[in-house]
């Protein structure tokens, strides 16, 4: 009598314990489907020509010297340390340790700002810092790997941070904020058709340069992107794929700086020869009033010359 209600509990215990652990599995596949740009609602889809073209410009140009300068708080967040640095009026004030994006789901580089903050569940800290990134939702949040934090980059693209220190960060940090994103060591993918990313848009300005895209480089690797690669391609004799392989990116960027470098030179040029013209024009200037100034005298004579003939005529009639 006593073996098998023994037995019988032992058994609803292993349901249970099986029913834990599927739970658990299917909540961190979860986590992971849905970290990142898991709404791949891309901003660009509420934003106008114009907004969007103000994001882009902002992103472009990433300059953290100038950023700290600033007043507010402004976030520094560099990959290549797994480090958030947070200022405030220019005075750094506090350090995280987090993760970004791996090699085929990079983060976001650039200058953005915190559009959007939510208190979601656990399995993203209990906190959501969103980004105004074009092509997709990404922003910082918390992870349900922790272990990972500080150490490497594996998300989906979105900034990991330690649970406890996201929820610390949420109540800091207003809407607003700049985001700083750098990451000087991030690994080559090869890009192709349906790939979102700073590296593609990297791509769609290089390409733009070179007068082979003329579309809003927005991130997202689309069909007039690959028709662009393709042309690039079929122009400098390479195999015209439409993916952008290491030896295309290479190619692409290497004439993209020429070419840069050649404008440059012309704007140099053009400012040197107006600079020349106009210090020409002030040495004539001198020339042109002295002109001016005999050109005025010549009256007076002649109203000189006017007088003493009349003087004469009068001393003739007396």
């Amino acid at each position: 009598m006593e073996v098998f209600p023994l037995f019988k509990f032992k058994k609803i215990s292993g349901v249970f314990l099986i029913i834990s652990i599927l739970i658990s599995f299917f909540y961190f596949c979860a986590m992971q489907i849905f970290d990142c740009h898991h709404i791949n609602d891309s901003a660009s889809s509420y934003l106008t020509g114009t907004e969007l073209s103000e994001v882009l410009e902002a992103s472009t140009s990433i300059q953290s010297n100038n950023l700290t300068a600033k007043k507010g708080y402004h976030l520094h967040i560099n990959l290549d340390e797994h480090m958030m640095y947070v200022y405030k009026d220019g005075e750094l004030i506090k350090t995280y340790p987090v993760s970004g994006g791996k090699s085929t789901t990079p983060s976001p580089t650039g200058n953005w700002k915190i559009i959007s903050k939510d208190t979601w569940g656990e399995g993203f800290g209990g906190a959501w810092l969103g980004f105004n990134v074009p092509w997709g939702k990404y922003g910082i949040h918390g992870t349900v790997e922790p272990w990972s934090v500080g150490k490497s980059n594996t998300s989906k693209g979105c900034i990991r941070m330690k649970n406890k220190d996201v929820r610390e960060l949420y109540k800091m940090i207003p809407h607003g904020t700049t985001v700083t994103i750098v990451y000087e060591g991030r690994p080559f993918r090869a890009m192709k058709s349906g790939d979102v990313g700073s590296d593609v848009r990297e791509m769609q300005l290089a390409l733009k340069t070179l007068g082979y895209f003329n579309g809003y480089a927005d991130g997202k690797f689309g069909a007039i992107l690959k028709k662009s690669v393709q042309k690039f391609q079929k122009d400098n004799k390479l195999y015209p794929s439409g993916v952008i392989n290491k030896q295309t990116y290479n190619l692409i960027i290497e004439k993209a700086k020429a070419k840069e470098e050649e404008k440059r030179l012309e704007e140099e040029q053009k400012k040197l020869q107006e600079q020349q013209e106009q210090s020409q024009g002030q040495q004539q200037t001198p020339q042109d009033n002295s002109n001016q100034q005999t050109q005025t005298k010549q009256p007076s004579n002649v109203q000189q010359s006017t007088q003493e003939g009349s003087n004469q005529q009068s001393s003739t009639i007396q």
